[in-house]
């Protein structure tokens, strides 16, 4: 990979020998040096998921929270499309995977963010594959490093959310497409395409956005091939994906006051239609900021550059005649704005809800670049512009190592939360039973506490390192000695006082003694963000001498709480 990204500068020196053009798309350069360069860019962008990966972040809260959720589906304890805690939402095709996965081979931050690094490695290569078709030279270059170091798929490619596999199936479904218009006789690529479709519509919610856009892009050249067998494959294309978001949208269900708190949150994202004048305003701001923030941007005009860039590519394809595919690109994003219109889908301000349009924008950016670059008559200042480009994409690629090695977290309380929680879990686990009071013992002092106040946290680092937890293992109470005394977890609520609480520690104490009290506090802060605390309360005791070995079997046994465990 080294000796390929090596080759970087030495393009630009070729570039000032006069190269002649050999396509009107290969602009100059020696076409084996942008190969090579080309796959090095591919290896770095698989190397970079990879290192991503690697580095294990913490779940940051909008991980840790549908991860809790995905917990309560293992365990069957919440349906696939009831509504989910902690004001999350998610396709059900992906909750499925992901709690397959769960259900599979554990759960962990590893089995957690497996499915999105195979979406964000394949991702590289498809991508490799897509820019091949259409562009040459130094576009399929600019192109492919674009995608390759771009920050967002890079980070997203190792989150536990729907992002990664949102940009997979949109450019699944651009690479099908144009296969189909390279080779419009062959018309199973169009059976291909609807059939991929099919599958996105439950994996991913803005599919149904690139879905609609090769439906628009596609239907002149249907026309004009016209066939049964065309027309019958583009009618499915159309149909049944269209039947099934119809059908599965209103079975996913969120809570009115859910709705409520994300239609606040996502009021920037949708277009000010009760005030005419700032509309205009609104579309340059979303449409320099962070819609087109790759390889990197920012919002208020930070990604200018990039909107110019795929502003050029799309005029440049459109005039050598790719104009069915520059509206399969450009048309989901007319098709999400008229969904932000009508408040249902959030258009441009943050990157992880646009992931879809990703593929579209690398391309058309990678063809823009290089037109530009094309128009510098000066061969030294060319020269020097393409070597600034390139080395400037590689060095983004150093840049986010050594961010990742020296901020490996989101915020700092995602890294204080797993590290008490690993402390926590794994010490008491070896000195004593350790029994959760909410999942093992059936005792909730209040219902919507576990709809917040950082209980994502603790739900999902218990599972992970909580031995008994993690492997499913029944309360054993027949370990419960002087020396090995039972320890009963309350998270972040002082259970003194609540009815259910005092219920319980009668029935206990017919057979345990309560020995020790114990609280631990984990506090943190982070600049911009609500200030992190946790309480962890545990109440320990011993068995009363003579008692113990004759209550165990009903305890063990019964279904009712407060005695109520995971196996029973």
């Amino acid at each position: 990979m080294l000796r390929n990204i090596t080759t970087l500068t030495e393009l630009a020196r070729q570039e000032s020998q006069g190269v002649p053009n050999s396509t009107e798309g290969e602009l100059f350069g020696n076409p084996a040096l942008i190969r090579r360069a080309t796959l090095g860019f591919v290896l770095l962008g698989l190397g970079l998921r990879l290192f991503r990966y690697l580095s294990d972040f913490p779940l940051w809260c909008d991980e840790s929270r549908l991860a809790a959720n995905l917990i309560a589906l293992a365990d069957g304890e919440a349906g696939f499309f009831g509504p989910l805690r902690y004001a999350q939402t998610a396709p059900v095709g992906f909750l499925l995977v992901e709690t397959g996965v769960i259900q599979l081979i554990g759960f962990s931050t590893w089995s957690l963010r497996l499915v999105p690094l195979l979406c964000a490695l394949a991702s590289v290569l498809v991508f490799r594959h897509l820019a091949g078709r259409l562009l040459s030279g130094y576009a399929l270059l600019f192109a492919v490093a674009i995608f390759a170091v771009s920050w967002w798929p890079l980070g997203f490619g190792s989150e536990v959310k729907p992002y990664a596999s949102d940009l997979f199936l949109a450019l699944s479904l651009l690479a099908i497409t144009l296969e189909w218009l390279r080779s419009p006789e062959r018309v199973g690529w169009l059976w291909a395409l609807a059939v991929v479709a099919v599958l996105a519509i439950p994996l991913s919610f803005p599919s149904v956005f690139v879905i609609g856009g090769v439906c628009l892009g596609l239907a002149a050249p249907v026309a004009r091939r016209g066939g049964v067998g065309t027309w019958a494959a583009y009618l499915t294309l159309l149909v049944i994906p269209a039947t099934m978001f119809a059908v599965l949208l209103p079975m996913y269900q969120i809570e009115p006051g859910v709705r409520a708190y994300l239609d606040q949150y996502w009021a920037d994202a949708f277009p000010p239609m009760d005030h005419p004048v700032r509309v205009f305003g609104w579309l340059v701001g979303t449409h320099t900021g962070m819609l087109f923030a790759y390889p990197i941007g920012a919002p208020y005009g930070g990604s200018v550059l990039t909107a110019l860039c795929v502003v050029a590519g799309a005029r440049a394809l459109w005039l050598r005649g790719h104009r069915t595919l520059v509206v399969v690109c450009l048309a989901p994003l007319a098709l999400c704005f008229a969904a932000a219109v009508l408040q249902r889908y959030p258009y441009g301000e943050k990157p992880r809800t646009m992931q879809f349009i990703v593929p579209a924008v690398c391309l058309l950016a990678g063809q823009g670049l290089s037109s530009l670059l094309r128009r510098i008559q000066n061969p030294v200042r060319r020269q020097r512009s393409v070597r600034i480009a390139l080395v400037a994409h590689a060095a983004l690629a150093v840049v986010f190592v050594i961010v990742t090695v020296v901020h490996p977290y989101k915020l700092r309380r995602d890294l204080q939360a797993r590290e008490f929680a690993s402390w926590f879990w794994e010490n008491m686990d070896h000195e004593a039973e350790v029994v959760c009071a909410r999942d093992d013992l059936g005792i909730i002092i209040d219902p919507r506490h576990w709809n917040g106040a950082w209980s994502d946290y603790y739900l999902c680092y218990r599972e992970i390192y909580s031995e008994r937890h993690r492997e499913d293992r029944p309360v054993k109470f027949e370990r419960i000695t002087k020396e090995n005394p039972l320890k009963c977890v309350f998270f972040y609520e002082r259970p003194d006082g609540a009815p259910v609480f005092e219920d319980w520690m009668k029935e206990m104490k017919q057979s345990f003694v309560l020995r020790d009290v114990e609280e631990y506090k984990v506090r943190g802060w982070d600049p911009g963000a609500p200030d992190f605390e946790t309480n962890y309360y545990v109440y320990e005791f011993i068995p009363r001498r003579g008692v113990i070995d004759s209550e165990i079997p009903v305890m063990a046994s019964r279904s009712a709480e407060p005695w109520r465990t995971r196996n029973d």
